[in-house]
């Protein structure tokens, strides 16, 4: 197996990834939306805050902190989503061109890589406005230094594809 068809496999191997992150993403969003509809419908029930402290391990004061934290879980999973949605079109271009060493592949991979800077804190920013807001706490912890270091990572790699490019270019005109 040459070294072209172990990276085209490992491509493959992160596309199926990106391609599960992506739809337990959307759950996610989809189940924070479902919930934020439940809150609302029910806002006014004990009931409802009762089975709520019941299924958490934070206690949760109110429809209010329950609403706020499914708008921002709404927000998270459909960020994450995105980012995982072009992930996978990246890892499937790169798959139908036959080598990620393209131009196109690099400045696809570029892209992605500040999109998975910015767009986690960009959300983190918006969720913070809507806590504020609502005047409530987050009931999970909102980190975004794993996207700052992959977006980096990406950044980096999208420069080595970019060099290939270049190599194989130039191998061609030969």
């Amino acid at each position: 197996m040459s070294n072209l068809e172990k990276i085209q496999k490992i491509y493959n191997v992160f596309r199926i990834i990106a391609m599960i992150a992506m739809i337990f993403s959307f759950i996610f969003a989809g189940t924070n939306l479902i919930g934020l509809i439940a809150a609302v419908i029910l806002r006014d029930s004990r009931l409802f805050v009762e089975l709520g402290n019941l299924a958490g391990s934070v206690e949760i004061t109110g429809s209010i902190q329950i609403i706020a934290n499914a708008i921002t879980g709404i927000v998270t999973g459909v960020t994450n989503g995105l980012l995982s949605l072009f992930s996978m079109n990246y890892f499937a271009s790169a798959k139908t061109d036959g080598t990620p060493f393209t131009k196109t592949g690099a400045t696809t991979l570029r892209n992605l890589g500040i999109k998975t800077i910015v767009m986690p804190l960009v959300a983190i920013i918006v969720n913070a406005i809507i806590l504020g807001c609502f005047g409530v706490a987050s009931l999970y912890d909102i980190g975004n230094g794993t996207s700052v270091a992959t977006g980096i990572f990406m950044l980096i790699f999208s420069v080595i594809l970019a060099y290939g490019s270049e190599l194989e270019e130039k191998a061609n005109r030969l």
